[in-house]
């Protein structure tokens, strides 16, 4: 029991000095990987693309996606005109 206090002393130090360093490793490596993020997908400096980003399986993807988003749209409006004359044949038939 002679050197107890000063044990735990230097076990709460330590662990002090680890935990910070642990956030100060964690802070960096957030940092770092979202500025290698931003690097990676930095955009050209051209208005137009150029014709391998055109050609690029990314953007024929992209393409198709909003091809359907947009056909999913047009169906949504063609089912809400369908429900806005069903309520307003339904409104003449209770006059």
């Amino acid at each position: 029991m002679v050197g107890y206090v000063g044990e735990r002393a230097r076990r709460k130090k330590r662990n002090v000095i680890l935990f910070f360093s642990l956030i100060i490793f964690f802070i960096l490596f957030y940092l770092i990987y979202n500025n290698l993020r931003l690097i990676e997908k930095a955009p050209s400096d051209e208005f137009l693309p150029s014709e391998d980003e055109i050609t690029s399986s990314q953007i024929n993807t992209t393409i198709e996606d909003l091809e359907l988003k947009v056909f999913d749209k047009e169906q949504k409006i063609i089912f809400r005109d369908n429900q806005i004359k069903q309520l307003n044949e339904q409104k003449a038939n209770l006059k």
